[in-house]
């Protein structure tokens, strides 16, 4: 190694400590501010529970799009995808339909949509930005539809 680059690396060692740890070092330092301020409810079992409920789904899409982005693709549709069908089993769910098959219902509109989606890349790759753009209003449309029947059954219940 050359002078210069020991040099160099001297000088940003620092940085180069904080690239590796700075998510480790920042995550204590906000979980020892919270149990500071709420000692009885912060560092508790039932809310670190809560924490990781409320951050599964968003753990599975982020590792569906680094998958992708692994490949060398980038589709933003996942997090659309995935919230559609939440939405469609937990409507299925909340009209008498059992967990079981609304899960089931869910995970095959989820599959279907990957797989249009899929198709359409595949074959339209020039124009895979066209593709997600046009798949992704289709999306909004259908939650829009979806909220519009939800609110009526909401109403007349």
């Amino acid at each position: 190694m050359k002078h210069e680059e020991h040099a160099l690396q001297r000088t940003y060692g620092g940085v180069s400590f904080l690239k590796k740890w700075g998510t480790v070092i920042g995550f204590l330092i906000l979980f020892s501010f919270f149990s500071l301020m709420r000692p009885a409810v912060f560092p508790q079992w039932n809310n670190l529970r809560n924490v990781i409920e409320q951050i599964a789904t968003l753990s599975i899409v982020s590792a569906g799009v680094t998958i992708v982005m692994i490949t060398g693709d980038f589709d933003l549709s996942v997090g659309s995808l995935a919230s559609l069908t939440g939405v469609i089993t937990a409507l299925l769910m909340n009209n008498g339909i059992g967990v079981f098959p609304s899960i089931l219902a869910g995970l095959g509109l989820g599959l279907a949509g990957n797989t249009v989606d899929l198709r359409g890349n595949t074959y339209f790759r020039e124009s895979a930005e066209f593709w997600n753009t046009e798949s992704e209003k289709l999306r909004c449309a259908i939650r829009k539809d979806i909220r519009n029947v939800a609110r009526a059954c909401c109403q007349n219940a």
